[in-house]
């Protein structure tokens, strides 16, 4: 049995998900997307300081430098103007769906309310997809989660009008985890107490679109690592990790769990969840004997795929 189908009997089980980035692209945009898009709000908005200034190392994670963005000597110069400040706002707007998107079909996760289990979802993605759209699990936020009616509002458009002119931000404190290292000591939260309490109940690990900010030589989120390290070591459960590059992940789990049953499940999840569904609806609706292939998931996976 292929690790396709491996998943999708595990998927019906009640699991223990970890959702990262790629669970919510082509929603959300990666980091490494969201830089030209601050860059050219700062041009757009056409106010510039006098002088060049220094981004933060939050900023500068989301940013770069600005010769990534044009090769022409004048642009980089106004791009030197962009305010840490505005860029860290520009960047939470961009972590969270439109209102639009949030009344629309999700497929990356309406699908997991096929699952009749109810499950845990360690969601390190902080657009609150996974609290609208999975009522059927019980959803928690290690890095938090934004509020999209507030980030999409026309009074945080202005607060980051105000931040692209002031270099201030007018907006309160958030506990939201930016892109890079996650703070010092962050597993002794509260949502971190309730997966281990919760993880036992777990038939499987699922690991969808995340990899801990591992690159294969550092890693951003150690400590959330680490802290799952030791949950996995005592329960031995199976894991899947699905991901269009899973190599990294479970060769790094495989050495330090010592452990065989971790499933590679090469998969856009985007278009896995579509297949999900489309499953689903042939059970319904299709004769097996008559249409063998549309029960099968993998074939379903590779029909999307060459649709999109």
């Amino acid at each position: 049995m292929n690790a396709f189908s491996l998943f999708i009997k595990a998927f019906k089980e009640r699991n223990f998900y970890i959702l990262g980035a790629g669970a919510s692209a082509k929603i959300i945009p990666f980091t490494s997307e969201q830089g030209a898009r601050i860059v050219q709000r700062h041009l757009d908005f056409g106010m510039f300081s006098l002088n060049p200034v220094e981004l933060n190392d939050q900023a500068k994670r989301i940013i770069g430098s600005a010769e990534d963005y044009s090769q022409d000597s004048f642009i980089q110069e106004l791009i030197q103007r962009l305010p840490s400040e505005a860029a860290i706002l520009i960047s939470r707007q961009l972590m969270t769906p439109s209102l639009h998107l949030l009344s629309q079909h999700q497929p990356q996760y309406s699908v997991f309310n096929l699952a009749p289990e109810k499950s845990i979802i360690f969601n390190f993605n902080v657009d609150g997809l996974a609290h609208h759209f999975c009522k059927n699990h019980y959803v928690l936020h290690p890095h938090g989660r934004l509020n999209a009616e507030l980030h999409q509002s026309k009074l945080y458009n202005d607060i980051i009008d105000f931040s692209l002119e002031s270099h201030k931000s007018a907006a309160p404190p958030s506990s939201i985890v930016m892109p890079g290292p996650e703070p010092t000591g962050i597993t002794k939260g509260p949502e971190y107490k309730k997966a281990f309490e919760s993880f036992r109940y777990s038939r499987y690990v699922i690991i969808i679109g995340y990899s801990f900010g591992y690159d294969g030589n550092k890693m951003d989120d150690w400590e959330s690592f680490e802290f799952l390290k030791k949950i996995f070591l005592y329960y031995k459960v199976p894991i899947f990790i699905v991901d269009p590059y899973p190599e990294k992940l479970a060769y790094k789990l495989r050495d330090e769990l010592k452990q065989k049953n971790i499933y590679e499940v090469t998969a856009d999840w985007g278009i896995l969840s579509k297949a999900i569904i489309e499953l689903e609806k042939n059970k319904t609706f299709r004769n097996y004997e008559k249409d063998r292939k549309l029960f099968d998931i993998y074939y379903l996976y590779c029909k999307l795929q060459d649709d999109t």
